[in-house]
């Protein structure tokens, strides 16, 4: 499921390989989108709304205009797939091996850029708001800081004591946060790589992280 970024509609993928957009506030169907073979594993849209990516169990992408419905793009890659702020980018990444992370130009249907470091599994990749940097958190520990454009890893971020499972960036993209097998979140300034802040409210790993759209301040962790 992924609201678009104004919250005017919603998208469901279902085990049918169907993707539909739902009105929130008349709770119609507006469109179904039509090309999957398997069952929807993901969705989410552009910053601008107008871009919706959808991915299988197959690990197939596809590439929607959301207001024609049309299927712009297929793209082929690991089993994580997030697009880019401004559309035009998809980065795959794979949770169970992949120690690269891949980022696909949507029009080309190439991919330009292999992000290598990680020692494990990538479980978690995020695009900075500007869509110039990327973030991802990994089973080695580490969180680490790229150059979409060059492909340079930037920073490093060690602290961790347990994989991470969540990165994404602060809604200015001064901060990131990233949450751990080992029961914590930390917050780590982009310039200079160091741990801001550390929170240990779990009994468990935290798993996911979100900021509220309406107090972009707000970090709710589960």
């Amino acid at each position: 499921m992924a609201f678009s970024p104004i919250g005017d509609n919603v998208a469901f993928g279902y085990g049918d390989c169907r993707v539909r957009l739902w009105d929130v506030s008349t709770g119609e169907c507006r469109s179904i989108l039509i090309g999957h073979t398997t069952g929807i594993a993901s969705i989410a849209y552009s910053a601008q709304g107008d871009i919706l990516i959808s991915e299988d169990k197959n690990k197939v992408v596809r590439v929607w205009e959301v207001e024609s419905g049309a299927c712009r793009h297929i793209l082929q890659g690991d089993q994580g797939a997030v697009l880019s702020p401004k559309g035009n980018q998809v980065a795959f990444y794979d949770r169970q091996s992949g120690r690269e992370v891949e980022l696909w130009d949507i029009e080309t249907e190439a991919c330009v850029r292999r992000l290598s470091g990680h020692k494990g599994g990538t479980n978690s990749v995020a695009y900075s708001p500007g869509g110039d940097q990327i973030v991802s958190g990994g089973m080695d520990k580490e969180a680490r800081l790229w150059d979409v454009e060059t492909g340079e890893c930037r920073q490093t971020m060690i602290g961790h004591t347990g994989g991470v499972r969540k990165v994404l960036f602060s809604p200015k993209g001064d901060y990131i946060a990233s949450a751990s097998d080992d029961n914590t979140v930390r917050l780590w300034n982009v310039g200079s790589g160091s741990s801001r802040q550390i929170s240990k409210l779990h009994g468990g790993g935290v798993m996911d992280l979100k900021y509220s759209p309406k107090q972009p301040g707000c970090l709710l962790q589960c």
